[in-house]
């Protein structure tokens, strides 16, 4: 099963936009063969399932710098993609939501993709516990201390997907304004974060996006650049204040390069400024990644071998393999089960 994979790997450089579907779409493969694409910020990936399809005769001409993995090899990098390692922040979290999201409906019909993310979640608890996590927000609130935006205003945050769940979290001291394009996203998430305690959330909607803009502090920016939005919304400060007294911006959906007008503001910060935080990592950091890779390479080994490799699961996974319909179910023996599940006879 493994050894049927490959993997179509283009890294983002921030010099141009990665290739588009159009590109997978040439490869000379037959219609019902299985593919899944990702495209984030930071990679494109497109992943081929071949179990009677040979490659050996593709010509289609690769993009510049896109790698072609085969097997364990293509295993191993998508493990290390789901765990965040081959993110440039080692690390983080937001690059599995990502990849649940756009693959697992397709995991029953294709267990390794099953096992893709049970190793993936294995190996973070094991390794990564204290690495990465909500790590963008950690950062993100690190850059707004950096200044005094904070106690100037509140801290506007476009978008409320992924991104916006990972960050908001860390910015619950600051009075937060989320806009959406959707805002029944925007309202769930803040309903999510109304569960805990912290300051004030206020969601704004779409027809008041010009004046939130305008009036905030700071704004972190959780999608991808957009040209004629950004447009926009450069004319927005520029129609209400000098380039001096801007507020603090943190684009989190590109690199610097790829940022264009926004580079003109005083205090524009993006993913460079994000990642050049993170660098600072310490000693016990650097070997927690260390045995992380190598946890992701013996995994792929093993899963080369044959679906055998046994994994464990917590609690909270359980009910999903087997539906717990009371004590004479036989999935647990009375030893094994958790203390709470014990009846008072035999915990005697």
């Amino acid at each position: 099963m493994i050894c049927n994979l490959t993997v179509f790997h283009l890294a983002k450089t921030g010099a141009g936009p990665a290739p588009a579907a159009e590109w997978a779409e040439e490869l000379p493969l037959p219609s019902a063969t299985p593919r899944w694409s990702l495209e984030t910020c930071q990679r494109w990936l497109l992943v081929v399932q071949r179990p009677t399809v040979s490659l050996a005769g593709v010509t289609l001409p690769l993009p510049p710098g896109m790698a072609v993995l085969h097997g364990t090899e293509a295993y191993d990098f998508l493990l290390e993609v789901a765990t965040g390692l081959a993110s440039q922040l080692a690390g983080e979290t937001n690059i599995l939501g990502q990849m649940k999201a756009a693959w697992s409906q397709q995991s029953p019909q294709f267990p390794w993709l099953q096992w893709l993310f049970a190793d993936a979640k294995e190996i973070r608890a094991k390794h990564l516990s204290e690495v990465g996590g909500a790590s963008y927000g950690r950062l993100v609130r690190q850059l707004l201390r950096s200044s005094d935006a904070p106690e100037r205003g509140p801290v506007l945050v476009v978008g409320a997907g992924d991104m916006a769940e990972t960050i908001c979290p860390w910015l619950r001291a600051t009075t937060l304004q989320i806009l959406n394009r959707t805002p029944a996203r925007a309202e769930a998430l803040a309903e999510r974060l109304r569960l805990h305690p912290g300051a004030p959330i206020e969601v704004v909607p779409p027809a008041a996006a010009e004046a939130a803009w305008r009036h905030a502090s700071a704004v972190v920016v959780c999608v991808p650049f957009e040209p004629r939005e950004d447009a926009l919304r450069l004319a927005w400060l520029r129609a209400a204040t000098t380039l001096d007294s801007t507020p603090l911006i943190i684009h989190l959906g590109g690199h610097r390069a790829q940022a264009g007008l926004w580079n003109s503001l005083p205090q524009f910060r993006c993913l460079d400024d994000v990642y050049a935080l993170q660098h600072q990592a310490d000693d016990r950091r650097d070997r927690q990644i260390t045995l992380a890779l190598q946890a992701c390479a013996e995994r792929a080994r093993h899963r080369g071998l044959g679906s055998s490799l046994s994994h464990p699961h917590g609690w909270e996974d359980l009910p999903a393999f087997f539906p717990f319909t009371g004590f004479h179910c036989g999935w647990l023996s009375p030893l094994n089960r958790p203390p709470e599940f014990i009846p008072e006879a035999l915990a005697a």
